[in-house]
């Protein structure tokens, strides 16, 4: 899950030394980032609880 985080990183590497701007656009991709990250270990936990409860 972490390899999502990459991209939040790179722009945070490249606002410190680069001194690259932080747009609108930048901050919207990170929430959907962060968002599909959550909702992937979130539908992850769901699975492994249904998987578990079959058995």
């Amino acid at each position: 899950m972490f390899l999502y985080m990459i991209p939040i990183v790179s722009v945070d590497a490249g606002m410190r030394f680069l001194e690259e701007s932080l747009t609108l656009q930048i901050l919207l991709g990170g929430a959907l980032i962060i968002v599909g990250v959550w909702i992937a270990s979130r539908v992850s936990r769901l699975s492994t609880c249904s998987n578990s409860m079959v058995a």
